[in-house]
């Protein structure tokens, strides 16, 4: 049982009345402020490579395991919810593996507060792995990045549009030709740019892509 100054994390009052190892996909850990050492359950050790054994380990070795980017908001965030008076915060950061590499980690702590003094007396808290999901959202960026930059440098016009038929990106290639803007060609806008007489064979194929999800191709004026 976690216990912070003999309370059980079942009597903290931000944890839900629930002890932290209860919560689905999450790993456990006690900060004990009096002695200024941090819990950590059997999974949590695991996750970042150590022998899986319960044991108080100081709040210096948790501080020296954060990404050295994340390190300064992440006290940070537990300063402001020690000062705000807050019963839990949450945040995302890096944490070191024991092999060197570093893991993202959404961690969610409940915060204990003595009732005479007001001062914060111990911490509990979940922590999630998220570094696959990290990495792919850093992945999507990378590739979106790259498309963004081939599709600037090309001399072509190049769009796209979303599951609607809706344009939400036109390179600098195609403002540059027809003096338009995007809030003028965005949406449904774009035709705005088509010369009058190629108008409605082009929807009509446009509209005919985007329903049946064939390839969409025709032969149009565009104005400038």
């Amino acid at each position: 049982m976690l216990e912070i100054n003999g309370l059980s994390a079942d009597q903290l009052p931000a944890a839900g009345n629930s002890r932290p190892e209860k919560y689905t996909g999450a790993l456990a850990w006690n900060w004990h402020l009096p002695t200024n050492t941090v819990w950590r359950s059997p999974p949590f050790a695991a996750l970042l490579g150590y022998a899986a054994s319960p044991g108080a380990k100081s709040f210096t070795e948790w501080t020296n395991s954060l990404h050295p980017a994340d390190k300064e908001l992440t006290i940070n965030t537990i300063s402001a919810a020690f000062r705000e008076k807050q019963e839990q915060y949450t945040h995302e950061y890096r944490l070191q593996h024991a092999d060197g590499h570093y893991l993202d980690v959404l961690d969610k702590g409940y915060i204990r507060y003595d009732p005479e003094t007001g001062k914060p007396i111990g911490l509990v808290g979940t922590l999630t792995d998220i570094t696959v999901a990290k990495q792919a959202g850093r992945q999507l960026k990378d590739s979106s990045e790259q498309f963004r930059f081939l599709a600037e440098t090309v001399p072509s016009f190049i769009w796209t549009t979303n599951e609607k038929g809706q344009t939400v990106y036109q390179n600098q290639q195609f403002y540059d030709f027809t003096g338009y803007t995007p809030a003028q060609t965005m949406g449904h806008d774009w035709a705005a740019v088509i010369h009058p007489e190629d108008v409605a064979p082009t929807l009509a194929a446009w509209h005919e892509a985007v329903a049946t999800g064939q390839d969409f191709e025709v032969t149009h004026r565009i104005r400038r």
